[in-house]
């Protein structure tokens, strides 16, 4: 079997699983398949075994940004734009995705449009950060240090 056929088949059916998930309203499922799913299809890029010409790179760009976006958006409950409906949008897309080196992601969604690993992950521990996806959307505040507490200006004594 073709390496394309071979990849194309399996993030198709993983795609159509996140698809399934949504449209029950299960959104711990949703979230777990569009997040494994925006996982595949970059450890396919990654790893190089389907060769990708510069088109279907930014195309898989545009697509693992909506993916993280809608991952972000069912684990937050936060509007991001991306919807169950835009994510049904793009299935001539993903069924064309790998067979035809033409096909054209349907949304003008930038690479920078997904959500960042926070500045003080960088280095080693921003992959990591990337891999584990709670870490994403964890809010990242400076821990509150008590304050001693404050002295009276004045003493009390008993006189």
């Amino acid at each position: 079997m073709d390496v394309r056929r071979a990849v194309h088949d399996g993030i198709l059916e993983l795609y159509l699983k996140a698809l399934e998930c949504d449209g029950w309203g299960d959104v711990d499922a949703a979230e777990d398949t569009y997040r494994r799913l925006n996982v595949r299809v970059k450890r396919e890029v990654e790893r190089g075994d389907v060769r990708l010409s510069h088109h279907e790179l930014q195309q898989c760009a545009r697509l693992t940004a909506m993916l993280a976006l809608r991952v972000k958006e069912l684990r937050t409950d936060e509007d991001m734009g991306i919807g169950a409906e835009a994510c049904r949008e793009i299935r001539p897309f993903v069924e064309a995705f790998l067979l035809d080196v033409r096909a054209e992601f349907p949304f003008d969604v930038e690479p920078e449009a997904r959500p960042r690993v926070a500045p003080r992950l960088a280095g080693p521990r921003a992959a990591s950060a990337r891999r584990a996806p709670i870490l994403e959307d964890f809010v990242r505040r400076p821990l509150r240090r008590s304050r001693p507490m404050k002295r009276p200006r004045h003493r009390i004594t008993n006189q």
